[in-house]
């Protein structure tokens, strides 16, 4: 068996930074969970602008059954890489993060690279089209 070699930023990470005291959850997908118990519903706007914590939110709730989503697709994966470790190599002084942190969308099923709106309209007709998706829910309830 060939040796292994694990790029040198890791050594250098572990060398450098306490790992021991991380926290690692792990997504049990056989949990079975209640979608939108309280009966609340939301449209979210999203466009080719959206990164980060707004496409992790919006994905939950899309994949959560809370809502839909209204807009563009987002071009941040809604199953990202996230928790950035800063990293000073020590003879340049060079500057740079490494992820170490993997998020990742609660279905499973669902498109892992991009984050696909319910509706599809041009960002700035978005909130337009969203006030009036819920105002004729309001009226067919």
């Amino acid at each position: 068996m060939a040796e292994q070699h694990r790029p040198w930023v890791f050594e250098w990470i572990a060398e450098n930074y306490d790992l021991d005291g991380l926290e690692y959850i792990t997504f049990d997908p056989s949990v079975q969970y209640t979608a939108n118990p309280n009966g609340v519903f939301v449209s979210v706007l999203t466009d080719a602008q959206s990164y980060s914590s707004a496409t992790m939110m919006t994905a939950w709730v899309q994949d959560g059954g809370l809502g839909n989503v209204i807009g563009q697709p987002s071009r941040n994966n809604p199953s990202p890489l996230g928790d950035m470790l800063p990293v000073t190599l020590p003879d340049s002084g060079l500057v740079f993060a490494v992820s170490y942190t993997r998020f990742l969308r609660p279905d499973a099923s669902a498109d892992q690279i991009t984050l696909w709106p319910d509706i599809i309209v041009p960002a700035e007709d978005a909130l337009n089209i969203a006030v009036e998706f819920l105002r004729d829910l309001e009226v067919n309830d």
